[in-house]
């Protein structure tokens, strides 16, 4: 699986009102697939699979804190 599959399995695996940050979503990623990702590569694949899943809320822009919405 690429870094983008394994993005969306992360995302598709997280609970409803679950807080993340974009690097938290990369490390995850990484330490999945072995290979460095840049965070906002990461919250780039965020932005495609909420276009078709739930709704992803900002938090905090500064500090790249997210929401899982319904």
């Amino acid at each position: 699986m690429n870094a983008k599959e394994i993005t969306f399995t992360v995302l598709n695996g997280m609970d409803e009102g679950l807080e993340f940050t974009g690097g938290s979503l990369e490390y995850h990623v990484q330490s999945i697939t072995g290979k460095y990702l840049y965070p906002a590569t990461a919250l780039r694949y965020m932005r495609l699979w909420r276009r078709n899943n739930r709704k992803v809320v900002c938090i905090n822009k500064a500090r790249s804190l997210y929401r899982i919405g319904r």
